[in-house]
C-alpha cells in the first residue's frame, strides 16, 4: 500500500487520501478472522525493531503534496485518512506525528471542511498519549464488531493482552468517537440475535458521534465466517434506528 494513496470517493469521507504509516508490511495487534491483508508476521514484542514504519515528516509532505495537487485540479480532499496496513497507533510517533500534521494543517489544507479521521482497532487507547493524540483529531472511527468478550477473542484473534472491556473503558475518553462495524455471518456475528443484543448495548454505553456498517469481504481466512447479505446488513442498521434512534452509514462493498 502507498504512504499516501491517490483520491478515492469514499462512501462515508467523501473525497479520501488514505495514509499507511506503517509501511509495506501488516502491523497489527489482531488478526481478525476477515482480514484482507492476512496474519501478522512481526510479533508485538518485536515490532518497534522489526517493523519498517514510514518515516512521520515524510508523511506529512506526501500530504500536503497530495492536497496541493487535489487542489490544483479542483477536486478539493474531504477526508484524510489515517489508516493503513494494520493499526496506525502503532507508529512509535504516532502523536508526535498527529500534533504536526495539526499545525501544519491551515498550510497543507487550504479547505477548512478538509476532516483528519483516523480509522483504529483501539488496541493502544489505553496509552494515555494515544487517547490525547486521536481527541485532537475530527473524529476517530474505532473498530467494534461485538459487544461480547467471547465474540471479540474469536474474531479479533489479539495478539496483545487486550479485552473487549479494556477496550471500552479508554474508548469513554474519546471524545470524538465513531463505530466501524463489520457485519459477518455465523454463531459469533450480529446475525445471531444474542451478540446483536450484546453490541446495542455497547453502541448505546459508548454513544458515537456516528456508526458506519459494512460487511466482509470473501474469500475469508476462517471459516467460521459466513457472508452476509445486504439486507442483513440493512437489518442490524434497523434494529439500531429502533433500539437508540441511531441511523447508521451502511457501506457496500468494503474488504477490512
Amino acid at each position: 500500500m502507498k504512504t499516501v494513496s491517490d483520491i478515492r470517493n469514499h462512501a462515508h469521507f467523501g473525497r479520501t487520501i488514505e495514509v499507511n504509516l506503517l509501511g509495506e508490511t501488516k502491523v497489527c495487534g489482531f488478526d481478525c478472522v476477515y482480514c484482507n491483508l492476512g496474519e501478522s508476521k512481526i510479533r508485538m514484542s518485536r515490532i518497534r525493531q522489526e517493523a519498517n514504519f514510514s518515516n512521520a515528516t515524510e508523511v506529512i509532505g506526501l500530504i500536503g503534496a497530495a492536497v496541493s495537487k487535489a487542489a490544483r485540479e479542483s477536486c478539493p480532499i474531504e477526508t484524510v485518512l489515517i489508516s493503513g496496513n494494520g493499526e496506525p497507533t502503532l507508529h512509535p510517533e504516532f502523536p508526535a506525528f498527529v500534533r504536526a500534521l495539526l499545525e501544519r494543517r491551515r498550510e497543507l489544507i487550504s479547505s477548512v471542511d478538509t476532516k483528519i479521521v483516523c480509522l483504529t482497532n483501539g488496541d493502544q487507547i489505553e496509552d494515555r498519549d494515544i487517547r490525547d493524540a486521536l481527541n485532537l483529531l475530527d473524529s476517530t472511527v474505532l473498530k467494534l464488531d461485538t459487544g461480547s468478550e467471547k465474540s471479540f477473542k474469536k474474531i479479533y484473534r489479539p495478539r496483545s493482552r487486550t479485552s473487549l472491556e479494556l477496550l471500552l473503558q479508554h474508548a469513554r475518553h474519546i471524545s470524538n468517537l465513531s463505530i466501524q462495524t463489520v457485519v459477518i455471518g455465523g454463531d459469533e456475528g450480529l446475525l445471531n440475535p444474542a451478540k446483536l443484543d450484546d453490541w446495542i448495548e455497547v453502541v448505546a454505553m459508548l454513544n458515537p458521534k456516528s456508526v458506519y456498517l459494512s460487511r466482509a469481504v470473501a474469500p475469508f481466512a476462517d471459516p467460521m465466517v459466513q457472508p452476509v447479505s445486504e439486507d442483513d446488513v440493512h437489518r442490524i442498521s434497523h434494529w439500531l434506528d429502533r433500539r437508540l434512534k441511531i441511523k447508521a452509514q451502511v457501506e457496500f462493498d468494503s474488504a477490512a
